[in-house]
């Protein structure tokens, strides 16, 4: 017997058609998202700490440089009459296939779409929008970078040590290394 959970992206939740699922075409923001959090705990069904957790999730997609994180990627859970943000999935680098100068976000921070353009100022406005420590976005960024650039590169030794091509994961880092920039 299986036990199913109800499952509902940010999409649905805000009432978005599935074709718009990038800001620009009308889907959701960060600021929405996190609105719905919010609102989630005013009924006493979500932890705080779930907050926290989404921030850590658009730190790390800035970092790694996923310009698809859209409204449809960010999804809660339904369980046992709680609410939680769902697992994360579809984590890519798009930055390591295009433009780095050209990559927009599905979602701005705070006025900004490209991530060329986005500077620590955007990510602590971000935070006031959202309700949140400028300081922590700062101090959480800087960890998340700190951690993602040893944590690359000790990944990347193991797999050349195995003997894997390891030409795109070095193109990666790069991208991580660059973003991280921001927050070091």
């Amino acid at each position: 017997m299986y036990n199913r959970l109800h499952q509902e992206d940010f999409c649905q939740i805000l009432g978005v058609h599935p074709n718009h699922k990038y800001q620009n075409e009308g889907g959701p923001s960060i600021t929405q998202l996190f609105g719905v959090l919010r609102t989630f705990q005013q009924q006493g069904v979500m932890k705080g700490t779930d907050t926290f957790r989404l921030i850590r999730l658009i730190l790390f997609n800035f970092l790694i440089g996923n310009g698809d994180a859209h409204g449809k990627n960010f999804s809660v859970v339904y369980r046992n009459n709680q609410v939680e943000l769902a697992p994360c999935y579809d984590l890519l680098s798009t930055l390591v296939y295009g433009n780095w100068h050209k990559e927009s976000m599905a979602m701005k921070i705070a006025s900004k779409y490209k991530f060329k353009a986005i500077a620590l100022h955007h990510f602590e406005r971000m935070a006031e929008d959202i309700g949140i420590s400028p300081k922590f976005v700062r101090k959480e960024g800087r960890n998340i970078a700190q951690s993602m650039n040893k944590k690359s590169k000790e990944l990347l030794l193991s797999l050349e040590n195995s003997g894997y091509d390891v030409s795109l994961l070095k193109e990666i880092i790069a991208i991580i290394e660059k973003q991280s920039r921001l927050f070091l």
